[in-house]
């Protein structure tokens, strides 16, 4: 569930997106999409640097860096949407942070669930792929009854996803037996 939480919080973003953008910060259409390609760009990045901090980390402390690199961004965007609401720029920044850290954290949690049952790896991608797609519709629809044409209510929801995704992490760690590794 952690990684469809932390991929619904970025698909929340991304639907709002152009809305948010172009109608109440006063970007042109043109320059939304240089907005995302910022994140998109920063998501891809990451992926990479992943690759490497697994070679140098444990899945485990890949999975706490980048749930701390997420959890951070999705507190940050609720803080400044209050103090600068329609900054481009800042949320573009906040979102680029949270990607950077969603992408650190993916990697591990999905090879983690996929690796659960290993004889039934095709099975368990495609039910974590329906997860993910069902949840995501789910929380689009939750954003589009509560927006109301600030940033407020998505920046709401993806920190809601990423609490109750450390808060799920956590009690994972806390119920682990001693000698096994959650990872």
């Amino acid at each position: 569930i952690i990684p469809c939480l932390m991929y619904a919080s970025i698909i929340v973003y991304i639907a709002n997106l152009s809305l948010l953008f172009v109608n109440y910060f006063g970007v042109t259409q043109h320059q939304v999409g240089y907005y995302q390609a910022a994140i998109m760009l920063t998501f891809l990045i990451f992926s990479f640097i992943s690759v490497y901090l697994l070679k140098k980390l444990t899945i485990n402390a890949s999975q706490r860096i980048g749930l701390f690199a997420t959890l951070i961004p999705a507190i940050l965007l609720l803080l400044f949407q209050f103090v600068l609401p329609n900054s481009p720029i800042l949320v573009t920044v906040i979102m680029s942070l949270f990607a950077a850290g969603s992408a650190i954290a993916l990697g591990p949690f999905i090879s983690q669930a996929l690796n659960t049952y290993p004889k039934l790896r095709g099975t368990s991608s495609a039910l974590l792929g329906a997860i993910r797609l069902v949840l995501s519709s789910l929380v689009i629809t939750l954003a589009g009854h509560l927006f109301n044409g600030t940033l407020t209510p998505v920046a709401l929801i993806i920190f809601g996803l990423m609490l109750i995704s450390a808060g799920m992490y956590f009690h994972l760690c806390m119920n682990a037996a001693p000698s096994q590794d959650i990872s």
